[in-house]
């Protein structure tokens, strides 16, 4: 916890809360109670394989690089004399990952379009955000925290919509 404290400022919430949870669920009942300097590679491996298991090859390869940097953080105040998580680097068969295919045909693509113009069940909003999305290729993330330029010059479509959903002081 002397690592997760220290990097704790430069860690987002939800990476905190994600470390936190593999934490406690899969590596402090497992070596947890020992001297970080009595772990050895088979203790972790054995703690790996369990996750690889039930089902959770991308967790495991995960925990197993999180306790690579705490055996790392240990080895500075020579709390331990190695990095026994190291030896584990390709240990854990991760899943091949299964990529969907994209609509790259412009007809494919057109029809998605007017589909979703079309769609009346739902917000005008997040469907208007959609489009905008897909017509641009922005990142969700760049969408929500975009700050709007009152100076760029937009449709009456685009004003209709900003007054009716965004409040004044943005």
């Amino acid at each position: 916890m002397e690592r997760h404290d220290a990097h704790r400022k430069r860690w987002a919430d939800k990476t905190i809360r994600e470390t936190r949870r593999y934490l406690h669920s899969d590596v402090f009942p497992a070596i947890g109670k020992r001297p970080i300097a009595a772990v050895t590679h088979r203790e972790l491996l054995a703690m790996l394989h369990k996750g690889e298991a039930r089902g959770a090859a991308h967790t495991a390869t995960r925990i197993r690089e999180m306790c690579g940097q705490i055996f790392r953080f240990a080895i500075v105040p020579d709390r331990t004399k190695t990095n026994p998580a190291a030896a584990l680097v390709g240990a854990i068969v991760t899943p091949t990952v299964r990529h969907l295919p994209a609509h790259t045909d412009r007809r494919e693509f057109g029809e998605v379009l007017v589909a979703l113009r079309e769609y009346k069940g739902a917000d005008p909003l997040p469907m208007l955000v959609t489009r905008v999305a897909l017509l641009t290729f922005v990142r969700s993330q760049e969408m929500r925290f975009a700050k709007m330029d009152r100076g760029a010059p937009r449709t009456k479509t685009i004003n209709r919509v900003l007054r009716q959903n965004f409040p004044a002081n943005r």
